[in-house]
Parts: structure tokens; sequence; C-alpha cells
């Protein structure tokens, strides 16, 4: 009787190991819908990664991405088993992800407002110099063309604050009380003024040398046709990803 019981615990055990070791169902019925959640879920991980988020969870998100965009930006997008491996590893993070954005929504929301203040300044500026500058219109493109550049050097500049978010960034925006300039500084972070671009540009000053040496980022000119990452580094024409190109961020593929 022994021998019968142990003989059944011994097949059972057999058949769970079996089931367990069965290949679980595809999660894409075609190579094209394959490609289509890697494309849609690269971009939408990329997007997710320019907001506050914890640091632990950012760093699961940002492993995902490189490791799905490994199979994006590669002919595996065309091998439907790669695209099978590295997908459950991004859309998890991704979900996890979006619950941290979640808990830093004050935090993403008071950096988010301080950039909508100074764009109001830009915006304000630019009247300003547009009635200075009525019998000058070479100086007005001039400076207009770096008030274009400022605001994506300012967006650029956030992104990165944002990358740098910490439990005392969250307790002061939780609080009410989270000063961007402050916080700027004490992650070495420099975001020069427009004041300050605009009385260089207008003193003959080039806007990508006035923020040469401030290392986080790279402004495409207005107009320009050259591309940058989000890290901003300057792209080749074959780069696919989002990008920044003429003062606008836009996916290239």
């Amino acid at each position: 009787m022994k021998n019968f019981t142990l003989n059944v615990i011994m097949t059972l055990v057999m058949v769970l190991s079996m089931s367990l070791n069965v290949n679980a169902a595809p999660l894409y019925e075609t190579l094209e819908e394959a490609q289509a959640a890697l494309d849609k879920g690269v971009h939408d991980a990329n997007e997710i990664s320019l907001l506050a988020m914890d640091a632990e969870v950012f760093g699961k998100l940002k492993v995902a991405i490189i490791d799905a965009t490994a199979v994006w930006d590669s002919n595996l997008r065309n091998d439907i088993d790669e695209i099978e491996r590295v997908m459950p590893a991004l859309l998890d993070a991704m979900e996890e992800a979006k619950k941290s954005v979640a808990a830093y929504e004050p935090l993403n929301k008071a950096i988010d407002a301080y950039e909508q203040e100074i764009l109001l300044a830009i915006n304000a500026k630019s009247e300003e110099l547009e009635e200075e500058y009525e019998d000058n219109e070479e100086m007005w493109n001039t400076l207009s063309k770096a008030l274009s550049q400022y605001k994506t050097y300012l967006y650029n500049t956030l992104c990165v604050l944002k990358s740098k978010a910490n439990a005392e960034m969250l307790e002061a925006a939780n609080e009410g009380n989270f000063d961007v300039v402050s916080f700027l500084k004490k992650n070495d972070i420099e975001l020069i003024s427009v004041d300050e671009v605009v009385d260089r540009v207008a003193k003959g000053e080039d806007f990508n040398d006035i923020i040469t040496g401030i290392t986080h980022v790279v402004v495409a000119p207005s107009g320009n046709k050259a591309a940058y990452s989000l890290n901003g580094n300057k792209v080749s024409e074959g780069y696919k990803g989002i990008v920044i190109k003429d003062g606008k961020k836009i996916i290239m593929k």
C-alpha cells in the first residue's frame, strides 16, 4: 500500500513538473502584432521615464528600456521570439513605474508648474523684444531663435531634475514648499536664466556657446536638421527613438 501511494505521489509530481515546463501561450499571434506592441512599448516606456519616480523603480525601467530598445533598434525586431522575450519585463517595469509616478505626482506637478511659469515669462519676454527690436529685424530673429532654443533647454533640464527624484524632494512637494531652483542647485544642475541668455545673445554670443559645459543638455538649433537624444547626445540620421529635433520631441523610426 505504501509503495502504491508513493508511486501515485511520484506520478503526480512528474505530471506537475511537466505542466510547469510547458511553454506559455505566445503573447502575440503575428510578427506584425508583436512589432506594433514593441513600438508602443518602447515609446510609452521612454515617455514614462521622463517623469519623477522612485529611484529603484526608475533603474528597473531603464534596464527594461535598454533591453527592449536593443531588439527594437536591430534586425531582432523581425524575430517574434526576441520580442516575446523582452516585452514581459518591459510591461512589468512600466506598470511598476506608473504606480510610482502616481505616488510622485505632487513632485511632477510642482516641476511642471515651474516650467509653465517660466514659459509664460518667455512669451512675455518675446512680446517685449519684438516691440523693442521692431526696426531691427535681424536682431529680433536672432533673439526669437534663442528663446525657442531656451524652451527646449528648459524642458531637458527639468527632465534631468525629475530623474534625480528622491524622498526629500517628494516630501517638500507634498508639503507644498518645493523650490525648483533650490533643488536644482542641490543636484548640481545648472539652469541659466532666460534674461541672461537674451542679454548675452544680444551682445553677439551664440546660444550653444552660452550653455557649453552644461553637460546634461544639448539643444538642437531651431531649423537645424540635427537631432539629439533625451540624454543630450547628438544622434545620426539612422538613429531610432525619441529625440529632440527643431525644438520638438519626435520619434525617429
